[in-house]
């Protein structure tokens, strides 16, 4: 299997099919609750990636947790999407307009895949 298919069927399995809601919900949450939940993500996600690549390298297995925990933790891809792009995702909600609620909650995940794709992609690129 290609290395950018496998990457990419292990990022969709790891992060829609096997986080769950409580782990969405928490994982972003202050203190170390919050980067409990964020660990268990990781972990679970890492694992997924790592059986689709199917490399049990401990490097690889390393950088890929370390790249997916601060993203999910810290929630960059929403802080992309206000603070880069500009788009008031608060302000879509508050305005009712249901074209600007659909891209408040598809352009914040479109920016989280894509900042998790980016950062693996040279891992798999040149360590695999």
């Amino acid at each position: 299997m290609n290395s950018l298919f496998a990457l990419l069927i292990g990022h969709l399995v790891g992060d829609f099919l096997f986080q769950t809601d409580r782990m969405a919900q928490k994982k972003a949450q202050k203190g170390m609750n919050g980067a409990l939940w964020c660990t268990f993500h990781a972990a679970a996600y890492t694992t997924c990636v790592c059986l689709c690549l199917w490399t049990r390298d401990p490097l690889i297995i390393g950088l890929i947790f370390l790249s997916h925990w601060p993203l999910d933790r810290y929630g960059m891809g929403a802080k992309w999407t206000t603070q880069i792009k500009g788009f008031d995702v608060a302000g879509a909600f508050k305005s009712g307009n249901q074209a600007l609620i659909t891209l408040a909650i598809i352009i914040p995940i479109a920016v989280d895949n894509t900042l998790h794709l980016l950062l693996m992609w040279p891992i798999v690129r040149f360590l695999l």
